[in-house]
């Protein structure tokens, strides 16, 4: 069952070492949900994908700033925002491709349609 993203109003922000903290509006957390053999499936991806981008688009009708980090380890105030920030960590996984999800023509030019990931 996929999540939907989860909003944390938390407005202190700090980098993975603590060395700088930035005010923001809050933070979205997004997760690939994993199937028994730690998988994600494509339509849980494409689902993942159509939630980033509804977030994309609330943040353009509001005009809210919005950064994507991911564990947080820059040193620098790059991801910083006076806004949203997206939180990619948790998008880790591994994504089986199958003969269907490939082009026509890969599977007859690499001999290889399966053990894809």
């Amino acid at each position: 069952l996929m999540q939907a993203p989860v909003f944390d109003p938390v407005r202190k922000w700090a980098n993975f070492h603590k060395s700088y903290t930035q005010f923001q509006q809050g933070t979205w957390d997004l997760d690939f949900p994993k199937l028994g053999d730690g998988t994600t499936s494509l339509a849980d991806l494409r689902e993942t994908t159509r939630q980033f981008q509804e977030i994309l688009v609330a943040a353009r009708q509001s005009n809210t700033p919005v950064r994507a980090v991911g564990s947080r380890w820059s040193l620098s105030r790059a991801p910083a925002t006076s806004g949203w920030t997206i939180n990619t960590n948790r998008l880790r996984g591994k994504l089986r491709i199958e003969a269907p999800d490939l082009h026509p023509h890969y599977a007859s030019a690499s001999g290889s349609e399966t053990g894809l990931y």
